[in-house]
């Protein structure tokens, strides 16, 4: 058996899964704290599994975001969303999370009433979409 393919190594990378998923239950549910709380324990956890500023990382900063948007905290939601649009152009500037990410920023420059920079925004998140579609085709 591939040292990979062990049961207690694959529970290992996939444990961060169930916080992840926890944090958007009581996102959902407007438990802010408690949502923060299983946000930044699955990064913990991704963080010792698949190191720092990995994709799933910053997952956690896109995460982190919806909580701090819902709390009309627009200056840490545009940090999580700023820390997070890096490594997500790293994927890819085509990469679903990529124009996710932009378009949490133009929500955030939208309702600091930033309208210019919203606009802005969307159009740039539109015309990467329209872009990932055109060459992802079949």
């Amino acid at each position: 058996m591939n040292e990979s393919t062990k049961p207690e190594n694959e529970t290992r990378r996939l444990k961060h899964l169930r916080h992840f998923n926890l944090g958007n239950v009581y996102t959902w549910m407007g438990q802010h704290e408690e949502a923060m709380e299983q946000i930044i324990l699955a990064q913990q956890m991704v963080r010792e599994v698949f190191g720092a500023r990995t994709h799933w990382d910053v997952i956690g900063d896109y995460k982190l975001e919806t909580v701090y948007f819902e709390q009309a905290n627009w200056k840490s939601a545009r940090e999580a969303l700023d820390h997070a649009l890096p490594a997500f152009m790293n994927i890819g500037h085509i990469h679903p999370s990529t124009s996710a990410t932009l378009l949490g920023l133009a929500c955030v420059d939208m309702e600091e009433g930033k309208v210019d920079d919203a606009i802005t925004g969307l159009k740039k998140t539109l015309k990467m979409c329209h872009h990932a579609k055109e060459i992802t085709a079949i």
